[in-house]
């Protein structure tokens, strides 16, 4: 989020391709399973869900970033 010069972090995703959430998953019992959510439905939810927050007739521009975790 962006008030002038300052900016912070409001919102955080992890994407997790629908390969590794099924992977996941065959490990969990069923009420501690992931869902899947696509690039593009995070890409939807994020704004929608901060949009209320935002003043009347405000602008509201995110960013998604790909980033990538070191090898362990």
């Amino acid at each position: 989020m962006r008030a002038g010069e300052n900016v912070a972090t409001v919102d955080l995703r992890l994407h997790l391709w629908e390969k590794t959430v099924r992977r996941l998953n065959r490990h969990r019992p069923p009420e501690r399973r992931l869902s899947f959510r696509s690039k593009s439905r995070i890409a939807r939810q994020i704004p929608a869900e901060l949009a209320p927050f935002c003043p009347e007739g405000g602008r509201l521009a995110f960013r998604l970033t790909a980033g990538t975790l070191p090898a362990a």
